[in-house]
């Protein structure tokens, strides 16, 4: 992902760095949901948020660096819902608060990078999928 930050910093929009996410781990049968989320989660550090949510059945919309836009992707509903229980996995491993796979709030920390970490927030119901990941400075204690 360091190329993506480098691209980032010569012009290329978190846009285009999402789409072209969704396109390469994404999109078809065989996907990387953990590739992805890992990609997204660094990203939204040189964006500060990024926010995800179902848009029809075949795309997703997308809010990051102040810009809104739809991606197709093929079965977007549960491709979107793999993605929130990713991020809902990653709250429970490293937050002492339980989180529902069905949504909620939380946070995940990199403990062996002192403060880098991210607040998420999402809804991961059958009748609606949403997420938001804000990047953070957390202070992490020695022994988490």
């Amino acid at each position: 992902m360091a190329d993506d930050h480098e691209r980032v910093g010569v012009g290329m929009s978190a846009q285009t760095l999402i789409d072209e996410l969704v396109r390469t781990k994404l999109a078809g049968r065989k996907i990387d949901v953990v590739g992805f989320v890992d990609a997204l989660l660094e990203l939204s550090s040189e964006t500060g948020e990024i926010q995800c949510r179902l848009a029809s059945e075949n795309a997703l919309g997308f809010h990051a660096a102040g810009l809104v836009w739809e991606t197709e992707v093929d079965a977007s509903r549960g491709k979107l819902r793999m993605l929130c229980a990713r991020l809902g996995a990653l709250c429970n491993e490293t937050n002492s608060a339980a989180v529902s796979p069905y949504g909620g709030e939380g946070l995940i920390r990199v403990p062996s990078v002192n403060g880098k970490g991210w607040m998420v927030q999402f809804k991961n119901t059958p009748d609606y999928q949403e997420f938001r990941v804000i990047s953070s400075k957390i202070e992490v204690a020695a022994n988490v």
